[in-house]
């Protein structure tokens, strides 16, 4: 293997979030987000995809590739 600084980066931010999920979730600062599917050719909405977010307040966003691969 060849040293990268982005390893060491995502190991840090991996054990932060794992750390901190189980305040996440009794401060209730997961929400669900609807996002529509809009089918291109008649412009209707077709569906929606539910989607996970968490609000971290001032610090650094996570994205659910993370959080829910961590959870």
């Amino acid at each position: 293997y060849v040293y990268d600084e982005t390893f060491e980066d995502r190991e840090r931010l991996l054990h932060e979030v794992a750390g901190s999920l189980p305040d996440a979730i009794k401060n209730d600062e997961f929400n669900v987000v609807y996002q529509p599917v809009v089918n291109i050719k008649n412009k209707a909405i077709v569906g929606a995809e539910t989607l996970l977010r968490w609000d971290r307040g001032d610090r650094e966003k996570v994205g659910p590739d993370v959080f829910i691969e961590t959870a």
